[in-house]
């Protein structure tokens, strides 16, 4: 005779196989339907900051950098409902601010202005003595402008152009000074080229900044500096300096009624400066592209471009790698020069 399974054992067996089937239909199982898609990676959260935020300035109060950095603090400010401070951390050539800044949090809450300085000049002459990797320390976010610049003299020194520089300083050696934002600063390069190609020594005094220059230069403490454009204007009309040329390769849209330095008879003479947003490494891509986002459309506001040019700014905008480019290339510019001039920290001093 055939054996039959206990009822109550047929039963158990079906509600075991029914739950296994009904296990391997779940989604990840071999059983799911073919129709059932995979589910959808959350959205990343949308950056609203909560507090305010801080813009690190490795440069005393006044000056392009600085003047950019409280324009965009108002603009920004505005667009993201919350307070953005400018924070001024002068010193070292910018060293100072830059290390401090590259040492904080990534967290969407503190940025950094950078310009030419700090971002490729340093690391080229300072290396053994640097406190942060410019190339690797910061994450690029935005050009905020181009910083047209101008040599400018003390009213009495009557330099037209690179005959009469030449002459004061063979008819008086040593008698002529030169007032920059600090040693191995653009400016200070700036000049070592003006010097090396037209022949000349002049001495050279730093200073903390570039408002702190333009007060020796006033005072009748030197006899150059190297200036922003709105400032070098005004204190033209007022009888104080005299402009000599701008340092671009070609006029600046600032006011094109100044020659080049190149015009003047120093030939081929082209430097330019510049003024960069930076995030510390490791601030969340997401963030920075909405960061990015908001500054680039500030910079087309009649506001900014009003305030940016207020500043000596012309204004800029563009992508984070349309900055990094622009560093690189600038890093090869003066690596050649200071190559080709053997420019050193020890020469320059």
């Amino acid at each position: 005779m055939t054996p039959h399974p206990h009822p109550r054992s047929a039963t158990r067996r079906t509600a075991v196989i029914q739950c296994f089937v009904a296990l391997l239909a779940q989604p990840g199982f071999g059983l799911a339907s073919t129709a059932t898609a995979p589910a959808a990676p959350a959205a990343a959260p949308a950056w609203n900051p909560d507090k305010p935020i801080r813009l690190i300035v490795p440069w005393a109060p006044g000056g392009a950098v600085d003047g950019t950095s409280r324009a965009l603090a108002n603009g920004l400010g505005a667009r993201l409902r919350q307070p953005v401070i400018v924070e001024n951390k002068p010193g070292a050539s910018g060293m100072v601010g830059a290390g401090y800044a590259a040492a904080s949090p990534a967290d969407g809450y503190t940025f950094f202005m950078g310009n030419v300085d700090t971002q490729v000049v340093n690391p080229l002459l300072f290396a053994k003595t640097l406190r942060y990797d410019a190339a690797n320390a910061f994450d690029p976010v935005i050009e905020l402008g181009r910083v047209p610049m101008a040599v400018v003299e003390r009213a009495g020194v009557n330099v037209r152009n690179a005959q009469d520089l030449q002459r004061l300083a063979r008819d008086k050696p040593g008698s002529a000074s030169y007032g920059t934002w600090g040693i191995g600063s653009t400016a200070h390069l700036a000049f070592a080229l003006l010097e090396q190609q037209s022949g000349v020594d002049l001495n050279h005094l730093p200073y903390q900044g570039a408002t702190p220059a333009y007060a020796a230069l006033l005072g009748g403490h030197i006899e150059f500096a190297l200036a922003q454009v709105p400032w070098a204007l005004a204190a033209q009309r007022d009888g104080k300096v005299q402009i000599l040329g701008v340092t671009s390769a070609q006029r600046s849209t600032l006011d094109p009624s100044l020659p080049t330095l190149a015009e003047l008879g120093f030939k081929d003479y082209a430097v330019e400066q510049w003024v960069g947003l930076f995030a510390p490494r490791g601030v969340p891509a997401d963030l920075r592209e909405r960061l990015g986002r908001e500054v680039n459309a500030w910079l087309k506001t009649p506001e900014a471009q009003t305030a940016l040019r207020a500043a000596g700014v012309e204004p800029g905008g563009g992508t984070p790698e349309q900055l990094a480019s622009r560093q690189k290339a600038e890093s090869v510019f003066w690596q050649r020069l200071i190559r080709a001039r053997n420019i050193t920290v020890e020469n320059l001093q």
